[in-house]
């Protein structure tokens, strides 16, 4: 025999396979002896017997290969697939099965309802709630059998799609049932949390409207709500709560001890009492999360800090920028201690200076201590000049490496393909030259971190020369006059790239630069000038080839131009105006010559020099050597740092060409979010995606729902603010300041606090709501669930905690506050940025919302946008930053 088309339910263990999710529960509910209303099951195996059929089969078979379609699409994609499912014609066993069904459950003529049952449906971490259709008051059987047809085509509707292919859930292999249930003539219904997900604790939520409960559900009426404590069902939080409610609180308490676990469901009460219409898994996203998985999972037993590292390494790193600045840094470093003596690679082999802590980079405090230790001047002379020898070739090695790296890199990037070509590669010979360069970017900052080293000393060697007759605040001050190059290399900030296609313009180009409002403006105008488009060009180029702003592998300079936009305007009007910066004149006196000068007029000066009889004065010309070397050791640390920058440009646009194909495999949303794949991943995930890539053995490929986790996670870092400079374990966050604008009060339905542009939609079927953009809306229904993964928060006007919004808010992790009234009309148009708190219930509007300036130039990348914060971001001013050494100082 095979498997049977209809199950009436009757707690004899139904298999889930066969009557799905909410049959398999209702199964375990009544075999605990709950009152639940008389339900028979149209199985999966006839479902599939339907869908077997070549029309439909092929139908499936297309919709499984592609992507669900755009939100604007949503209704014409379910009309065709209801039609295809109605216009099927129904085997026989099929058809009596549906009729077997509802012989069952219908008694005296009354009405009965069809709801939905898949095999991946009131799972936990991921109800579907509300994805499937459901109907009620059907009359008789010709109404069933057409509930049934398209209940069976709700599993391929376009937004159940979306919601499978952002959990990982493969829909090839899914199938539905329908649970054809006797409908209670409700007089009151509703749902019962035994956990408030609201936040309050030890209480069951009890919500409830008039008839029945499924406008509860959708969201489309505001329920009443009852908090009752959960040690005393008969009293509530103000008093006594109404009758009945007490009773719904029970019975969701009796639920949770049978089934053993929390649970949402739904109940109805008629004439007759009580009934338990479905139970199932609270969904809240799963426990919390302390990281995204990449931070050092040891952090709690190590004291760290950020002195150096936290300028070398700004901001919060997404996994892939994490572990390729890590293995190169942390090379680099170790590389310079065991060259200079510190510290011994085999001492650190089976331990990082480098870790990574609330998503921002940490230096091991332990390990500092132990090279500080090493670093000291050692006892005896044959040691300390040994020591002495070491040092002198680790600085002949590092002036090598840093020359020859920086020629290295500027070949390589000569020799790229642009970035048209480098989409053309094929994703092997991608990876291929992406390993070359991530191998050169090693060298590159091994050669920095050595040259910052040496820079280093040779300015501590400056400075403590020069406390021999200054005091020591003014003797930092002048080494910092005598060795500023004012036309030297700044890495990051392609100024000398900048001025010079600036002076090389037509004047009416440099003019439209001088004088334009933005850089989107400048491009508008150049358009129209002689010589505007040549100078578009060469200052893209120069964006374009100064690669990554801050750190290897980020995001570039031409990424956002924008962010350059007053320092380039700014070189324009000199230009212009004849204030360009002129290269230095030989004759002119330095600050350096300023300080010897000094020096040599101080009377103890002078005469040191009468008692030692110095012809030729060897303290100046040791003064001058060591402030010219420091000078020179700085300058060519920032050329090489800007080599690195440079090469971390090249593997950012590799990185965004690989997230592109990987959005084309439906394994990314975005192409930036290859970012939130660690490196082993990204093989993974290529190797998913076709032929001819890198696989990566058993490494499994995140899901969008873990991604979007990721990325919820690495802001909620950001809005935790940066790292102590000295701390022991994790530290606690920042307290987030009050938001500022008009305050709106609503229910907290989805903890978490973001802040983000403010967009109303009036449909599920609306385009244009971006990936960070507040979704406000007066109430939602299923078909929105699509949008609840695009946004960064949803406000919603009606509805509670319980209604379908507010569980796949939690489901996703994302803030939500609903039954927020009015805050569609006060939004609308208003072009506002919100700030939605889900813990509090609260929704601050600040407006206006600042315009966006920046534009792309030619052969970028999107843009993306600039860090809140200029030293915290991914961005930096024009000016450098500074580097560690392996004991932490700043370079």
């Amino acid at each position: 025999m095979g498997e049977p088309l209809v199950v009436a339910l009757a707690g004899h263990g139904a298999d889930p396979a066969l009557v799905g999710g909410k049959g398999a529960w209702l199964d375990r509910l009544l075999a605990a002896g709950f009152r639940v209303p008389a339900s028979a099951v149209v199985t999966t195996a006839a479902y599939r017997r339907v869908v077997a059929q070549p029309p439909l089969a092929e139908l499936l078979a297309e919709l499984t290969a592609s992507p669900p379609p755009p939100p604007e699409e949503h209704e014409a994609a379910t009309t065709r697939v209801d039609d295809a499912f109605l216009a099927v014609p129904l085997p026989d066993e099929v058809a009596a099965a549906i009729d077997e069904a509802d012989a069952r459950v219908r008694a005296d003529g009354g009405l009965v309802a069809a709801r939905s049952s898949a095999t991946a449906e009131d799972l936990h971490g991921t109800s579907f709630a509300g994805q499937y259709r459901s109907f009620l008051e059907l009359a008789d059987v010709a109404a069933v059998t057409r509930a049934v047809r398209l209940v069976w085509a709700s599993l391929w509707h376009p937004a159940p799609r979306a919601y499978r292919r952002f959990h990982g859930v493969d829909g090839s292999r899914l199938a539905m049932a329908t649970v054809v249930m006797r409908q209670v003539p409700a007089r009151a219904a509703g749902v019962a949390f035994t956990v408030d997900p609201g936040g309050t604790p030890d209480v069951v939520r009890v919500e409830a409207v008039e008839g029945l409960g499924e406008q509860l559900v959708s969201g489309a009426v505001t329920p009443t709500v009852h908090l009752v404590p959960r040690r005393d069902a008969t009293g509530g939080d103000r008093g006594r709560p109404p009758e009945g409610v007490a009773e719904v609180a029970a019975l969701a308490l009796d639920v949770e001890r049978a089934l053993g676990e929390p649970q949402d469901l739904e109940w109805a009460r008629d004439a007759e009492g009580l009934w338990l219409l479905q139970a199932r898994p609270i969904t809240t996203g799963g426990p919390a999360v302390d990281d995204d998985g990449f931070d050092d999972g040891d952090a709690g037993r190590r004291r760290w800090t950020t002195t150096g590292i936290a300028e070398m390494l700004p901001g919060v790193l997404p996994p892939l920028r994490w572990q390729l600045c890590r293995t190169a840094l942390e090379e680099a470093l170790r590389r310079h201690e065991a060259a200079i003596g510190s510290l011994p690679v085999a001492a650190v082999a089976d331990r990082g200076l480098l870790g990574r802590v609330r998503g921002r980079a940490a230096l091991d405090a332990e390990l500092l201590d132990e090279l500080r230790d090493r670093s000291a001047p050692p006892p005896g002379r044959r040691a300390r000049v040994a020591r002495s020898w070491a040092a002198l070739r680790a600085r002949r090695r590092a002036l090598w490496e840093g020359g020859t790296t920086t020629v290295a890199a500027a070949e390589l990037l000569d020799l790229l393909p642009d970035d048209g070509d480098l989409a053309a590669l094929p994703t092997a010979d991608l990876l291929a030259l992406r390993h070359r360069l991530v191998d050169l970017a090693g060298r590159t900052m091994a050669a920095e971190v050595a040259v910052a080293g040496a820079a280093v000393s040779t300015a501590e060697r400056l400075e403590a020369a020069l406390r021999r007759h200054l005091e020591p605040e003014e003797a930092a001050a002048w080494v910092g006059r005598v060795t500023a190059r004012p036309h030297g290399t700044v890495a990051g900030w392609p100024r000398a790239a900048l001025l010079a296609a600036l002076v090389a313009a037509e004047p009416a180009a440099r003019d439209a630069v001088a004088d334009a409002a933005d850089w989107a403006s400048a491009t508008t105008a150049l358009a129209a000038v002689p010589g505007g488009q040549d100078l578009l060009d060469r200052l893209g180029d120069a964006l374009h080839r100064a690669g990554s702003r801050a750190v290897l592998g980020g995001p570039t300079w031409d990424e956002a131009p924008g962010q350059l936009w007053a320092p380039l305007a700014q070189l324009a009007a000199a230009v212009r105006d004849g204030r360009a910066p002129a290269a230095p004149d030989p004759a002119a006196p330095t600050p350096l010559d300023d300080l010897l000068d000094g020096l040599a007029a101080n009377p103890d000066w002078r005469r040191t020099r009468w008692l030692t009889a110095q012809v030729i004065d060897l303290r100046r010309a040791s003064l001058r050597w060591l402030a010219e070397d420091a000078s020179d050791l700085l300058e060519r640390r920032e050329r090489t740092k800007a080599a690195v920058l440079a090469v971390g440009g090249a593997l950012r646009r590799i990185h965004l060409v690989l997230g592109g194909r990987l959005v084309a495999g439906g394994l990314l949303e975005a192409r930036e979010d290859v970012e939130l794949l660690g490196d082993a991943e990204l093989g993974a995930a290529l190797a998913a995606t076709g032929p001819g890539a890198a696989g990566a053995g058993d490494v499994v490929v995140p899901t969008l729902a873990e991604l979007a986790r990721r990325r919820r996670w690495l802001a909620t870092c950001e809005g935790a603010g940066p790292l102590p400079e000295a701390f022991t374990g994790r530290p606690a966050p920042s307290v987030a300041a009050p938001a500022t604008g008009d305050v709106l009060h609503g229910w907290g339905a989805s903890g978490g606090r973001t802040t983000g542009p403010a967009r109303v939609l009036r449909s599920s079927g609306e385009a244009g709501l971006a990936r960070g953009d507040v979704l406000v809306a007066r109430t939602t229904d299923a078909s929105w669930a699509p949008l609840f993964m695009v946004a960064a928060a949803v406000v919603v006007e009606e509805g509670g905690p319980l209604s379908h919004a507010a569980i796949v808010a939690r489901e996703l992790g994302i803030p939500a506050v609903l039954n927020v009234p009015g805050v569609v009309a006060r939004l609308e148009g208003a072009d506002a940025t919100v700030t939605v708190d889900g813990d509090a219930g609260t929704v601050a509007i600040s407006a206006p919302r600042p315009a966006v300036q920046g534009a792309r130039g030619r052969h970028r990348p999107a843009p993306v946008a600039p860090p809140s914060r200029q030293d915290d971001g991914d961005g930096a001013a024009p000016g450098g930053d500074g580097h560690p050494t392996a004991t932490g100082a700043t370079t």
